[in-house]
C-alpha cells in the first residue's frame, strides 16, 4: 500500500466513524438526516481539501490564509447554518435550538472540519516533501561523487601508490616526496577545486608538480611543460581543468608517449591554451576526453577542444572579460 492509498483508507475511517458517532449519540437524528449531514459536510471538507487550501498552500502569503479563515469559516457556518435551519422544513423533526446556538455550534464544526480537510493535506504534502527531500539529497549526493570522480584521477593515484611501495622497498628516504606531491594534487582537485575560477599561475604550479611526479612514474617518457604567459597576465582559469584534461590526456596516450613530450600553455588576460602533443601515425582515439570534458562545464568560461595538426588543443575564454 502506498502513501496516498493509506490517506485514502484514513479518510473512509475517519468518516465511518463519524458515521457511526453520530448514528450512536444523535438519538433525535433520522438515519436518513445523518447521511445527508455527512455529505454536506464531507462535501464542503473536500472543496477545501482539493481546491480552496491548495491554492492557499501555493500562494504561501499571511493575507491568503487569512482569506482562506474567512472564506471557509465563514462559507462553512452559514451553510451548515442554513443546512440545520431547514432540517424541520425537509424531515418531520422540531426545530430543537435556537438560531444563535444553531451558528455557534456550526461556527465551532467548522474549525473542526476545516482542521481535517486541511490538516491532512498538509501531512500528505509534508510526507511527499520528505521523500523529495530524500531523492534531491540522494541527487546531490551522486553529484558530489561525480564532482569527486571528475577531480580525480585514479589510475594516476594508484600509478604513484604502486611507484611509492617500491620506492619503499629501495630506498625508504624517497618516499616522502612522491606522497607529498601526491598530497598537494589530490588537495587542489578536491578543495580549491570547489571555487568556480582560480587563477592560471595556481594551475600551472599543480601543472609542474603533476609533470614531475610522472616523470619519476614513468622513467621511459618525460614529459616537458613549456608556458608562454606575460608576467602581468592575470588570467583566470576553471579550477583542476588542465590538470585532469593532461591526465586524461595522458591516458589516452599513454601506449604512444615516448622519450620527451613538450606540453604547451599560452595565456592572456581572457583566453588559455593548453596544447598537448599527440602521434598522427597512429589512429588516435579521444573518446575517454570526449565523455569527461563537459563535467568542466562552468557558465563563467567558454571551453572548446579539437585536434590541430600533431596536437590536442584546449582553450578556456573567460566570458567576463
Amino acid at each position: 500500500m502506498n502513501r496516498n492509498e493509506a490517506f485514502l483508507v484514513i479518510h473512509i475511517l475517519f468518516w465511518l466513524q463519524n458515521f457511526f458517532r453520530n448514528i450512536a449519540f444523535s438519538w433525535h437524528y433520522q438515519i436518513k438526516e445523518i447521511v445527508f449531514d455527512q455529505l454536506l459536510i464531507a462535501s464542503l471538507c473536500y472543496i477545501n481539501y482539493f481546491i480552496l487550501f491548495p491554492y492557499i498552500l501555493k500562494k504561501n502569503k499571511l493575507s491568503y490564509y487569512l482569506l482562506w479563515f474567512f472564506v471557509f469559516i465563514g462559507g462553512f457556518t452559514c451553510i451548515y447554518t442554513g443546512w440545520t435551519l431547514c432540517l424541520p422544513y425537509l424531515f418531520e423533526v422540531p426545530n430543537i435550538k435556537e438560531t444563535i446556538k444553531i451558528v455557534t455550534v456550526s461556527f465551532n464544526i467548522s474549525f473542526l472540519y476545516g482542521a481535517m480537510s486541511s490538516g491532512s493535506l498538509l501531512a500528505l504534502n509534508w510526507a511527499n516533501n520528505q521523500d523529495k527531500n530524500k531523492e534531491l539529497q540522494l541527487q546531490k549526493t551522486n553529484s558530489q561523487i561525480q564532482w569527486i570522480k571528475s577531480n580525480i584521477n585514479i589510475p594516476f593515484i594508484l600509478e604513484t601508490l604502486s611507484y611509492t611501495e617500491k620506492r619503499a622497498k629501495e630506498n625508504p628516504q624517497d618516499v616522502g616526496e612522491p606522497i607529498l606531491s601526491l598530497s598537494n594534487i589530490l588537495r587542489y582537485g578536491l578543495y580549491e577545486s570547489e571555487s568556480s575560477s582560480i587563477t592560471l599561475e595556481r594551475e600551472i604550479e599543480i601543472i609542474q608538480e603533476y609533470i614531475t611526479l610522472q616523470n619519476k612514474i614513468d622513467a621511459s617518457s618525460t614529459l616537458i611543460l613549456q608556458v608562454n604567459v606575460p608576467n602581468n597576465t592575470k588570467a583566470l582559469v576553471i579550477p583542476n581543468i588542465m590538470v585532469r584534461f593532461i591526465g586524461l590526456w595522458k591516458m589516452a596516450m599513454q601506449k604512444t608517449i615516448k622519450e620527451e613530450q613538450t606540453i604547451l600553455i599560452y595565456g592572456s588576460s581572457n583566453t588559455v591554451s593548453l596544447k598537448l602533443p599527440i602521434d598522427q601515425s597512429i589512429d588516435f582515439n579521444s573518446d575517454e576526453i570526449k565523455t569527461k570534458i563537459p563535467v568542466f562545464n562552468n557558465e563563467l568560461f567558454s571551453i572548446d577542444y579539437k585536434q590541430e595538426g600533431d596536437y590536442l588543443c584546449l582553450k578556456i575564454i573567460n566570458l567576463s572579460l
